[in-house]
């Protein structure tokens, strides 16, 4: 009886041993699903931004802020205002990439738990 009763404390230290490591690597997959969104997210979010900066700045539209007066001055900052602008965003969307691609690799090292978008958790 008493090898039974050790076999089964050991087991139950075993167990309880891997469960707090279980516990994190499930959280953590729940917080690089939920940082993938994020990432996947602004990266939209960024492309529709260039994409109307982007449209005002090949349409005549910082034309439209020139008066005769300033010979076109003001058009011309506007047009740059666009260009450095579109530079930022083209920057912040590159650094964003990058770490979405880094998420997703570190996603990949979650093993058989597919990891879901926010709000669902893990399925397994």
């Amino acid at each position: 009886m008493v090898p039974l009763v050790a076999a089964l404390v050991v087991t139950a230290v075993a167990t309880a041993a891997t469960r707090p490591q279980q516990e994190t690597m499930t959280s953590q997959c729940a917080g690089l699903a939920e940082e993938l969104h994020q990432a996947t997210s602004s990266l939209h979010e960024i492309e529709k931004t260039l994409e109307e900066l982007t449209h005002l700045e090949t349409t005549s539209w910082p034309k439209l802020w020139t008066n005769q007066q300033d010979d076109g001055k003001f058009g011309d900052a506007v047009q740059a205002f666009l260009q450095e602008e579109a530079g930022r965003l083209k920057h912040i969307q590159k650094v964003t990439r990058k770490h979405r691609d880094e998420l997703q690799q570190k996603e990949s090292g979650c093993g058989r738990m597919k990891v879901t978008a926010p709000g669902l958790g893990l399925q397994q």
